[in-house]
């Protein structure tokens, strides 16, 4: 049977359970964190990590942001289904959810293949990347290899690409 975190590191205190102000519970945890960390695994220096997850979390929320731009356009799109569908006009909502499924297959396809309008449109947010890289070009953090192998929301298998 598997051990949870806390049958495994037990001297690791569970964050509820620590009490003080806000700081001072935030310097607990990261204590805490630091003490498993040195006890159980081979540390790079606390400064490299720092700028690791930096670097992986300002990534982060540019992929964030472009799901944001995304999402926000399809609720969109969904509440113009969802008027048709209200309004007991069938024959709309489909032909929007057709006319939407048809635009994103012609775009399920390899990038080389794309035509040039939605190149652009993957370029802006390629930029924001290439933006971030940059910033930290001048100290860079050592090597990140914190990729996963299977998306969290449908456990499909994410491709990497090696280029």
């Amino acid at each position: 049977m598997k051990k949870t975190f806390l049958e495994k590191y037990p001297e690791f205190k569970q964050f509820d359970d620590i009490v003080g102000t806000p700081e001072e519970v935030n310097k607990e945890i990261i204590r805490q964190v630091e003490e498993v960390l040195d006890k159980y695994f081979v540390r790079k220096p606390r400064k490299q990590i720092s700028k690791q997850i930096m670097f992986l979390e300002r990534l982060s929320e540019i992929e964030h942001n472009q799901w944001i731009h995304w999402s926000k356009t399809i609720w969109d799109r969904l509440e113009t289904i969802k008027r048709a569908i209200e309004a007991d006009d069938k024959r709309t909502a489909l032909f929007l959810l057709e006319e939407q499924r048809n635009k994103w297959d012609k775009n399920w396809i390899p990038y080389n293949q794309l035509d040039e309008k939605t190149k652009e449109f993957d370029r802006v947010w390629a930029k924001k990347v290439l933006e971030t890289i940059s910033s930290y070009r001048k100290n860079p953090p050592e090597e990140i290899d914190f990729f996963e192998t299977k998306c969290p929301i449908c456990h499909q298998e994410i491709e990497r690409n090696e280029n």
